[in-house]
């Protein structure tokens, strides 16, 4: 199983896939970076392949892109964060997507 992970260092956040873990990935970069790393957020897919997501996520930001898969703090990426620690990311990227409903809630249809 792959993770979509956010990994923040100084002024960027990158955004990437592991099919480790996101500490192991984090220990990692950390060799070669110079910025104290850290995890901002961690998301599994649930619907879409993690790959996927990614490239998603990449296409979404691509105004915030600094290099690479490394992306500006703005308020864009800092909701993309959000919705990854919430657990709602692939309903964002693609709003087709309709995740499980909780037991009790009733849907509108």
């Amino acid at each position: 199983m792959s993770i979509l992970y956010a990994i923040c260092a100084g002024d960027a956040v990158k955004f990437g896939v592991t099919g480790n873990s996101v500490e192991s990935r984090l220990a990692e970069m950390q060799t070669g970076n110079a910025h104290e790393l850290g995890i901002a957020a961690q998301y599994e897919c649930r619907v879409l392949d993690a790959y996927e997501v990614e490239r998603l996520v990449h296409e979404v930001l691509v105004q915030d892109r600094i290099r690479g898969e490394w992306f500006a703090p703005t308020k864009l990426v800092l909701r993309i964060i959000v919705l990854m620690r919430k657990g709602c990311l692939e309903e964002f990227l693609d709003p087709s997507i309709e995740m499980q409903k909780p037991i009790g809630e009733v849907s509108d249809g």
